[in-house]
């Protein structure tokens, strides 16, 4: 039996459902897909029964109301809590999952114990067609929760397109998605340091821009200086565990991002932005490296202190 629950929140998406519900049904591993219809106005969730008529592994549920779009998504993981599946993949309408998706992410999982997320990369095709591979690493890897401090995948920047990513049911307990954001990091943060993470270095899944009505909300000034917020609030969230030393130097980091990308996104004239755009690549390089210099002298202080009294 397979261990995971296909969720698709779905709202008003007659034009883009049919092509998610194929992708998830074209699994080499026959999971069961939940539909989620939060009350469309269009023919989506008649789309959806005619599949039903074809297929026994799609379950369609109908909101009383219309829970907004993130409440919808919490009611996915409401259903998912309910259900006997450890993990829950979402997809969001209009995107799709290569065959193997489903399959090869269970098999990590059966090989790896106490994990809370399977990332991987994924297509990003625009509307025009063009494609390019998203990714944050070019090898299979598992990763503790030190390690993504490391490799300053955290807070939030493990937290990609929810395409690429399969949650488990242990390491999710109570967590939901908050309403009052538009990302999904902050859902992220708190499952993925529940256990460890693994990166599989496949292509499994596919982000197709047309069904992402969204998506240019995440280059808005408001959504930029949001990501700083969620990541200064998540690191304040667990600065016990991440020590002093690193915490300050995450702060540092997240209040350098939030300042320049304010620069960024304001009113800067068009002659102005190559300029900013070195400006900003320097300020970063400098900052690391004087960063790196005080991180040393603290480490080594004792030492270069009996060297100056010698």
């Amino acid at each position: 039996m397979p261990k995971t629950l296909i969720a698709i929140p779905v709202y008003n998406a007659e034009e883009f459902i049919a092509r998610t519900l194929l992708s998830c049904l074209n699994q080499t591993l026959k999971s069961e897909i939940l539909v989620v219809d939060n009350c469309s106005t269009d023919t989506s969730r008649e789309i959806v029964e005619k599949f039903q008529e074809q297929y026994n592994n799609i379950n369609l549920v109908v909101n009383d109301r219309n829970l907004g779009r993130v409440g919808n998504w919490n009611r996915c993981l409401d259903l998912f809590d309910e259900s006997p599946y450890e993990y829950i993949k979402f997809v969001f309408t209009g995107d799709e999952l290569l065959p193997e998706c489903v399959e090869k992410v269970e098999n990590v999982f059966n090989s790896n114990s106490n994990l809370s997320v399977v990332a991987w990369p994924y297509l990003y095709k625009d509307t025009k067609g063009r494609t390019s591979v998203a990714r944050i690493l070019n090898y299979s890897c598992r990763l503790s929760r030190e390690d993504l401090i490391k490799t300053w995948f955290f807070p939030s920047n493990f937290a990609g397109a929810i395409i690429c990513h399969t949650y488990s049911k242990k390491a999710i307990q109570q967590s939901r998605f908050n309403d009052l954001v538009l990302g999904a990091a902050t859902f992220c943060d708190e499952v993925i340091i529940r256990g460890d993470s693994y990166h599989l270095n496949e292509v499994l899944s596919i982000y197709n821009l047309d069904g992402h009505s969204s998506h240019n909300k995440m280059f808005s000034y408001l959504y930029v200086l949001e990501r700083s917020f969620t990541k200064a609030v998540c690191l304040e969230k667990n600065k016990e565990w991440i020590g002093r030393a690193t915490y300050q130097k995450i702060r540092t980091d997240i209040l350098l991002e939030a300042f320049l990308n304010s620069l960024k996104h304001s009113d800067v004239s068009t002659f102005l932005r190559l300029p900013f755009k070195i400006f900003t690549i320097l300020a970063v390089f400098i900052k690391r490296a004087v960063g790196d210099l005080a991180w040393i002298i603290k480490k080594n202080w004792v030492v270069i202190k009996e060297s100056i009294d010698n």
